[in-house]
């Protein structure tokens, strides 16, 4: 495994175990209303009831798991490095624009939807 390979896969655990304690602290707030948490107000932004986000979140903890092993035994179909890719991101600026975008939508829709009722 290269230095930057052994590097990515040390930061792509460190987010997902972060993400997961994220879900098993809102699972806890929803679940067994524990009060050295913030209430469920603060974790729900309302796009999605909870009974669906939190197998959403699971499936994707499930599949980051699957993207960190695989980074990190330096074998799979993401952990290739993909130069060519990266490049293109970078000059285009898509990487950091096009989630930002998503999120300024979907917070826009969440305020609307507030409102309205």
């Amino acid at each position: 495994m290269s230095r930057l390979a052994s590097r990515s896969a040390i930061v792509l655990c460190v987010l997902t175990a972060l993400f997961g304690i994220r879900v098993v602290g809102q699972a806890l707030v929803a679940f067994l209303d524990v009060a050295w948490l913030p209430a469920m107000d603060t974790w729900d932004s309302g796009l999605l009831p909870y009974a669906v986000l939190l197998p959403i979140q699971i499936t994707t903890l499930l599949v980051q798991a699957v993207v960190d092993r695989d980074v990190w035994r330096g074998r799979g179909f993401l952990s290739a490095l993909r130069q060519r890719c990266d490049i293109a991101l970078i000059r285009s600026d898509h990487g950091r624009r096009l989630p930002l975008a998503v999120a300024f939508c979907a917070l826009a829709k969440a305020q609307t939807c507030r409102f309205q009722t």
